[in-house]
C-alpha cells in the first residue's frame, strides 16, 4: 500500500472524495432527504422491515420477532433485515426511515467505487484509470437497476475491498512479513461483514471470486512448479482461515438464519427450473450496445437482466487483451467471459455443473453472474485505458483544452441531474433509440485518437471519463421513472385510502392480500401498524404459506383475518385466488344446501360498469330449487333491485334503489372519494318453500354482477345466511376502488393465543 498511497496521498484522497460524491451529488434530492427511492422491494420489503428494525433500535433492543407478519415471524433470523450490520445500526437508529433506506444504497455504491479505485491503484494503475474502474463498477446497469435491493448492493460493494485485502496478506506472506496475519484478520472481518449485510448469494459469489482469482494470482507469481504447489497450498490454508474467521464472527446472524431456512419455503429441494429461473436471455446481450433496445422500459422483462457496461468501458474492455498482452489481463478477460456465460443459465449447456456445488445449487437467478462479469470488465476497461493513455504525450504547460472538454461534458450531466423530470419517460426512450448511434462514433473517434497518438494525455483522460459519466447519467434516467422511482417522505408513508377507511379501534385484526394487489401488498400493512396474515420474503415460513394457500372459511376465521383484499384487475392465469372457495359465488355452479325454509329472500348485490344502462335492464336472475323439484326465478333489474356501485360517483343514467347501503369509495379517474353503494332487495315468495339448491345467471360480462349476500327468512322472520349453509365466509364490501375491493369478514374470530404446553426458559 505504501508503494502508491504514500507518494500521492493528497491526489488519491481527492480522487476518493470525487468518487464518494458522485452518487450522492447525482441523486442529491435523495441524499438530502427531499425524496426517497420507493419502487419495488424498497416499498415491498425494506420499508416495512426497516421500520421494525428502526423501532426496535430506538427502544434499545434487536428486532427478534414481529407478530405483524404471517402469524408471527422471526425478523432477526431473516437475514436481509441485517440488524447487526454496522452501517444499519447507525442509519436506522439515528436517521428517518426514508433517509436511512435511500442513503444505504447510495453509500454502498460510493463504497464500491472507492474500493474499486483502491484495488486498481494497488494493482499499479494510475489515478485516472483507477477512477474509470471505480465509476464503471459503481454506476453500471447491475448496481443502478438494483438500487432497490439494499442488501445485494451492500454485499456487492465489499468485493474489491476483499480482493485488495487478499493481495495485501499474499504480498506480506511472500515477503515473510509478520503483518500478513493482520491483513488476513481484516479479510476475515470483511467476510463476516458480508454475511451480516444480508445477501447470501452475492456473499457466496464474492467468496468464489476470492478463491478463484487468489489461486490464479499465486500461480502467476510462482517462479517454478514446486513453488506454485507450495504457495497454492499456503494460499488455500490462509483463505480457509480467513473464511472460518469471518463465518465465526458472523455466526450470531447465520445460525438463526440457517434454522429459519429449515422452516421456510427454501427448506425443500429445488429443481432445475428454480435454479435456472431468471437466466439472462441471449437477446439481452444487445444491451451492451443499446441498453433499452430489448430490455425496454417502463416494463422491462425483469430488473435482474440489467448489466449495462457503458459504451466507452465496453470498447476499452474488449481492447484490453490486445493492448496489454499480460497474463493478468487475459485471466480477467477469460474470467469475464466465463461469468457472462454462466449468467445465461439455461442457455448455457455447462450451467448444470452448479448442481454439484453445495450451497450454490440452492440459488436461483443465473443473471446475477453478470455482477462478477462487470467487476472484471471494469478492471479490464481501466487496463485498456491505462495502456492508451501511457502512449500519449503530456502537454508542455496547463492543458486548457482538457479544461474546456471537461466543462463541456459537465453541462449535460448537470442538465440531467436537475432537469430530467421535465421530459416524459417516452421522450427519454425515444432519445435512447438515437443515443447509441451518437455514443458509439464518439467512443470510436476518441479511442482512435488515443491509438494513433492524436491527442494529449489529459484531454484523452477527460474525454474518456467525461463520456463515461454522460453515458451513465443518461442511462439512469429511464430507471428513475421505474426501478428507481422517487417520492417525498410524505408520499411514501401516506396510508392508501384502503387503510384510511379501516376501523381505527381494531388495530390487531389481520389482513389478507396478495402480491398482485398494487394498493396493498403482503408486507404493506406493517407500515401502517396493521398485521398481515402473509409475508413477502425469500424465507417465508412454509407452514404459514401452506395455511394461506389452502384456505377454508374456518381457517380464515381462526387466523383472525378481518379484511380480505380482492384486486379489481385481472390476475395471472397461474395464480389461484384463495377466495374462490371462500366468497359466495352463485354464477359458477349451483350450490346445494340442506333443506332450508324460506318465506322471503333478501339479496344484497351491485353491478359494475353499468352506468349507461337504463332502469329495468335485466342484469341477472336468482333461481331457487325446492324439495319438490319446483323452481322460482327472481329478477335482478338495474334501477329496481340492484344498480351500479359507483352510481353517484359516475352519474349513472338509471335510478338508485331505495334500500342502499353506502361504503367509502375512490376512483383514480375522479381523483376524489365518494360514496359507493350496494343494494338490498327483499322478495316475498307466493308460498313458503324448502330450498335445496340455489344458482344464478348473469346477463352482464363476467364479474360485473356481484351478489354479496343471500338470506333466507322463514315465516317467523328468522334469517339464515346462504354463506353459512355452504361453509363460506360472510363477507361485506367496506371499500371499493379502481384497484381493490375490501371485503370484511363478519365471521372472524377474535385474536387468540393458543399453546399446548409452556416452559419457562432461562433467558
Amino acid at each position: 500500500m505504501k508503494t502508491w498511497l504514500s507518494k500521492s496521498a493528497t491526489a488519491d484522497g481527492l480522487a476518493v472524495l470525487v468518487l464518494l460524491a458522485t452518487p450522492l451529488v447525482f441523486y442529491f434530492p435523495v441524499t438530502l432527504g427531499w425524496k426517497t427511492f420507493s419502487a419495488g422491494d424498497i416499498n415491498g420489503f425494506f420499508l416495512p422491515f426497516g421500520l421494525v428494525l428502526s423501532n426496535a433500535l430506538a427502544e434499545g433492543r434487536l428486532p427478534l420477532w414481529t407478530p405483524d407478519a404471517q402469524f408471527g415471524f422471526p425478523v432477526f433470523a431473516e437475514g436481509q433485515v441485517a440488524a447487526l450490520y454496522p452501517l444499519n445500526l447507525v442509519l436506522f437508529r439515528f436517521l428517518p426511515i426514508h433517509v436511512a433506506l435511500s442513503n444505504s444504497s447510495l453509500l454502498h455504491i460510493a463504497w464500491a467505487m472507492i474500493g474499486m479505485y483502491v484495488f486498481c491503484r494497488d494493482r499499479g494503475l494510475s489515478r485516472p484509470s483507477a477512477m474509470l474502474a471505480g465509476l464503471v463498477f459503481g454506476l453500471n446497469g447491475f448496481f443502478t437497476a438494483h438500487m432497490q435491493h439494499l442488501t445485494m448492493l451492500a454485499v456487492a460493494s465489499w468485493l474489491p475491498w476483499l480482493l485488495f485485502l487478499q493481495a495485501q496478506y499474499q504480498s506480506a506472506w511472500r515477503a515473510r512479513q509478520g503483518r500478513w496475519v493482520g491483513w488476513l484478520a481484516l479479510t476475515g472481518l470483511v467476510i463476516g461483514l458480508q454475511v451480516l449485510a444480508g445477501f447470501v448469494q452475492v456473499a457466496c459469489l464474492n467468496l468464489a471470486i476470492f478463491f478463484t482469482l487468489g489461486i490464479i494470482q499465486f500461480l502467476l507469481d510462482a517462479t517454478d512448479f514446486g513453488q506454485a504447489i507450495r504457495d497454492g497450498a499456503a494460499f488455500f490454508v490462509m483463505a480457509i482461515g480467513g473464511v472460518i474467521l469471518g463465518i465465526g464472527l458472523s455466526a450470531v446472524q447465520w445460525l438463526p438464519t440457517l434454522e429459519l431456512v429449515g422452516l421456510s419455503v427454501r427448506s425443500q429441494e429445488v429443481g432445475e427450473s428454480f435454479q435456472t429461473s431468471f437466466s439472462l436471455p441471449p437477446e439481452a446481450l444487445t444491451q451492451f450496445l443499446s441498453p433499452f433496445a430489448w430490455l425496454g422500459s417502463p416494463n422491462p422483462p425483469n430488473l435482474e437482466y440489467y448489466g449495462y457496461l457503458g459504451i466507452v468501458p465496453l470498447f476499452l474492455m474488449l481492447l484490453a487483451p490486445l493492448l496489454r498482452r499480460r497474463a493478468r489481463t487475459w485471466v480477467f478477460f477469460c474470467f469475464a467471459l466465463l461469468s457472462l456465460s454462466f449468467a445465461l443459465g439455461s442457455a448455457n449447456p455447462f450451467y448444470g455443473v452448479i448442481d454439484y456445488i453445495p450451497i450454490y445449487n440452492r440459488f436461483r437467478v443465473p443473471a446475477r453472474f453478470m455482477y462478477p462479469f462487470l467487476f472484471a470488465s471494469a478492471f479490464l476497461a481501466a487496463e485498456g485505458f491505462e495502456e492508451l493513455r501511457q502512449r500519449l504525450r503530456a502537454p508542455l504547460s496547463t492543458d486548457r483544452g482538457a479544461i474546456v472538454i471537461g466543462a463541456t461534458l459537465t453541462l449535460p450531466i448537470i442538465g440531467v441531474m436537475i432537469g430530467w423530470e421535465r421530459f416524459a419517460l417516452a421522450s427519454w426512450m425515444n432519445a435512447w433509440a438515437i443515443l447509441p448511434l451518437l455514443l458509439i462514433p464518439l467512443t470510436i473517434g476518441t479511442l482512435a485518437m488515443g491509438w494513433w497518438r492524436g491527442i494529449t494525455a489529459p484531454r484523452f483522460a477527460v474525454l474518456i471519463l467525461g463520456l463515461t459519466l454522460v453515458d451513465y447519467a443518461l442511462f439512469s434516467v429511464p430507471l428513475s421513472y421505474t426501478a428507481n422511482a422517487q417520492l417525498t417522505a410524505e408520499e411514501l408513508m401516506q396510508a392508501p385510502p384502503v387503510i384510511q377507511k379501516m376501523d381505527p379501534t381494531r388495530p390487531l385484526d389481520r389482513m389478507f392480500t396478495n402480491i398482485y394487489n398494487v394498493t396493498l401488498r403482503p408486507n404493506h400493512p406493517m407500515i401502517y401498524g396493521r398485521p398481515s396474515a402473509q409475508i413477502y420474503g425469500p424465507l417465508a415460513l412454509q407452514r404459514g404459506e401452506d395455511y394461506g394457500t389452502i384456505l377454508t372459511a374456518a381457517a380464515l376465521n381462526l387466523a383472525n383475518v378481518r379484511y380480505y383484499f380482492l384486486p379489481s384487475g385481472p390476475l395471472p392465469e397461474e395464480f389461484v385466488e384463495p377466495t374462490a372457495s371462500l366468497v359466495l359465488d352463485l354464477f359458477r355452479n349451483p350450490l346445494p344446501i340442506p333443506p332450508t325454509r324460506a318465506a322471503q329472500l333478501e339479496i344484497t348485490s351491485y353491478t359494475n360498469q353499468t352506468i349507461n344502462l337504463s332502469d329495468g335492464f335485466l342484469a341477472g336472475e336468482i333461481i331457487l330449487f325446492s324439495r319438490d323439484a319446483q323452481s322460482r326465478t327472481l329478477p335482478l333489474r338495474i334501477g329496481i333491485e340492484t344498480a351500479d356501485w359507483a352510481h353517484e360517483g359516475l352519474d349513472a343514467q338509471h335510478s338508485k334503489p331505495r334500500a342502499a347501503i353506502s361504503f367509502p369509495a375512490y376512483l383514480l379517474s375522479l381523483r376524489r372519494e365518494f360514496d359507493g353503494f350496494k343494494y338490498v332487495t327483499r322478495y316475498t315468495l307466493p308460498a313458503p318453500i324448502d330450498v335445496t339448491t340455489v344458482s344464478a345467471r348473469s346477463y352482464l360480462p363476467a364479474g360485473n354482477l356481484v351478489i354479496e349476500r343471500v338470506l333466507f327468512l322463514d315465516q317467523a322472520g328468522q334469517a339464515t345466511a346462504l354463506a353459512a349453509l355452504t361453509q363460506r365466509n360472510d363477507f361485506a364490501v367496506t371499500f371499493k376502488s379502481h384497484a381493490v375491493t375490501t371485503l370484511e369478514n363478519r365471521d372472524m374470530l377474535p385474536r387468540a393465543f393458543i399453546v399446548h404446553a409452556a416452559e419457562i426458559a432461562n433467558d
